[in-house]
């Protein structure tokens, strides 16, 4: 046992979490709102911003809710690829940003969720709103989990939404 006064320099010790700095949001018209960024592999990246996905399945949760850059990594799925229609825009593109979408909410799938999209024992994350980019934004490297897209990347994406989009997510 230490005495008073004496600090046990086998105990990590816990840093404190950074304040969020400006970077990490992106101006909106009425504001500002958070901004993350979601890589997902190509088809599904294409599919959320042009063909209705609203499930994104993963194998964790999230207390994130906004506004999600949808960025096409440089992984596929190729069965999706195959089953998913060959007109479907941008599903060859890897490596960009094609759309932000709201995710609005998350559940653990319970056996009751959209067949079409759904994969039973996983996470959904409720996806709706995409806007899709007029241009896709690239080279654009991903991460693992959410993250935090630059301010450049953030200003280029911005540059190409409605201008009212901020405003009409929050609304919703």
């Amino acid at each position: 046992m230490a005495h008073r006064g004496h600090t046990n320099t086998n105990t990590p010790q816990r840093r404190p979490r950074p304040a969020r700095r400006d970077e990490d949001r992106i101006a909106g018209e009425a504001g500002t709102a958070v901004m993350r960024a979601l890589t997902l592999h190509q088809p599904w990246a294409s599919a959320i911003t042009y063909a209705g996905k609203d499930i994104e399945n993963r194998g964790w949760t999230t207390a994130y809710r906004g506004p999600v850059m949808i960025h096409a990594g440089q992984g596929r799925d190729r069965t999706a690829m195959a089953a998913l229609s060959d007109d479907l825009p941008h599903k060859d593109l890897h490596g960009a940003v094609i759309g932000v979408a709201l995710l609005t909410g998350v559940h653990q799938c319970d056996g009751t969720c959209s067949p079409r999209w759904a994969d039973p024992g996983r996470w959904h994350w409720e996806m709706s709103a995409p806007q899709p980019l007029r241009q896709p934004v690239h080279p654009v490297s991903g991460r693992q989990r959410l993250w935090i897209p630059s301010t450049a990347l953030c200003a280029k994406v911005r540059h190409q939404l409605p201008a009212n989009i901020f405003e009409r997510w929050r609304s919703s």
